[in-house]
């Protein structure tokens, strides 16, 4: 469930049915981030993380109409399984990160929530980073995004950060081929940019 709470701590009387959306069902939801035009973007799986779930509702917590179907977008990898993790707008759509056959992987939904066949390849990315590392935070960046990921081989530690363009290639003035390894120790908790700035936790 998705839950609207007020200033006040009371619950949005607009908000889905007394404040509380239903998620779809099947919907094993990861997290939530902000989504375009004041609605929020419920990240997740299905059908036993054979893909990655984006559900999509506006402001009064209703499923967006025209995206997807009835505000779900379920994004395949192919046989590799997949589990979105975080979202962020960018000129076009929105791009969604998270885990892909045990790897960081991405994609881009147009605002019809179909794949953007000009990202990556088919709209998709897959086999960044290393394995065990799967993207957990994303925000935009100069016109694409930048991805942090963190390693869930062994005791859970910061793996890294990668830099992909609008198109979803790595940015190769990035660091090195698009990519650089912080000396963070433990798990990745937050990311963000600002003014061409990235700070990570």
């Amino acid at each position: 469930e998705l839950v609207g709470v007020k200033p006040s701590g009371s619950l949005m009387g607009g908000f889905g049915a007394q404040g509380v959306s239903e998620l779809p069902k099947g919907f094993e939801p990861r997290s939530i981030d902000p989504g375009p035009g004041g609605g929020t973007i419920a990240l997740g799986s299905v059908d036993h993380r054979s893909a990655m779930a984006v559900y999509r509702v506006g402001p009064t917590g209703r499923p967006v109409p025209g995206f997807g179907r009835r505000g779900l977008v379920k994004v395949g990898f192919g046989r590799d399984g997949a589990t979105a993790f975080a979202a962020t707008a960018v000129p076009g759509g929105i791009v969604v990160t998270g885990w892909v056959d045990g790897h960081t992987g991405a994609a881009k939904l147009l605002p019809s929530g179909r794949l953007d066949r000009r990202f990556g390849q088919g709209g998709l990315v897959r086999g960044l980073l290393g394995e065990g590392d799967y993207g957990t935070r994303i925000a935009a960046l100069a016109g694409g995004v930048v991805i942090g990921a963190t390693a869930e081989i062994g005791p859970p530690k910061f793996a890294g950060l990668v830099h992909l363009d609008s198109r979803g290639r790595p940015v190769h003035r990035f660091g090195r081929d698009g990519v650089v390894h912080p000396r963070i120790e433990g798990r990745l908790l937050a990311l963000f940019s600002r003014g061409g700035r990235i700070v990570v936790v």
